[in-house]
C-alpha cells in the first residue's frame, strides 16, 4: 500500500475531510485512503510513477494555490484551492479521480452495528421496493427538421 502512505503524505486527505461530508470521521477517511491507494497501486507503473510525483507535489502545489498547506487551510480555503486546482490539466484529472475513488471507499465501508438499516432501526432493511410503471402510449418522438427540403 505504498500509494496508500503517499497520499496520506500529501495531505489531501485532510483537504477531503474539510470539504465532503462522508469522509469526515475517521473511519470513513481511513476507507477512502485505503480505497484509493488500494486503487493507485493498481494501474499501470507509469500511472503510478506520475500519481505518486503529482501526490508528493501536492502540498506545495496547495500552498502556491492557497497560501496555506493542505492541513492548515480553512474550508473555505481548501475548497477554493481544490478548484483552483481541477483546472490544472493532467493535475485536476488526477485529482476527480482520486476524490471519486475516496468517495466510493468512505461510502461503500461497513455500516456501524448500532446505525438503522431502514431508517427505523427495527431489523434489516426491506427487500426490492416495486415501482408502479404506468403501460401505455409513449410520448410523440420529434424528429430534427430536415435541412433543404426533400429531394
Amino acid at each position: 500500500m505504498r500509494a496508500a502512505r503517499n497520499l496520506a503524505a500529501s495531505g489531501l486527505p485532510a483537504c477531503w475531510g474539510r470539504v465532503y461530508a462522508a469522509m469526515r470521521d475517521r473511519p470513513a477517511l481511513r476507507r477512502a485512503v485505503v480505497h484509493t491507494g488500494g486503487s493507485l497501486d493498481r494501474m499501470p507503473l507509469a500511472y503510478r510513477w506520475g500519481a505518486a510525483a503529482a501526490l508528493t507535489a501536492f502540498p506545495a502545489v496547495f500552498f502556491a494555490a492557497t497560501g496555506r498547506g493542505p492541513r492548515r487551510a480553512t474550508p473555505e480555503q481548501t475548497l477554493a484551492g481544490l478548484r483552483r486546482l481541477r483546472s490544472v490539466p493532467g493535475y485536476g484529472e488526477l485529482l476527480r479521480a482520486t476524490t471519486a475513488l475516496a468517495l466510493y471507499g468512505a461510502l461503500d465501508g461497513a455500516v456501524p452495528a448500532d446505525a438503522p438499516r431502514n431508517g427505523a432501526g427495527d431489523g434489516p432493511a426491506p427487500g426490492p421496493v416495486r415501482i408502479p410503471v404506468r403501460v401505455g402510449a409513449a410520448p410523440p418522438v420529434r424528429s430534427a427538421p430536415s435541412r433543404g427540403g426533400a429531394r
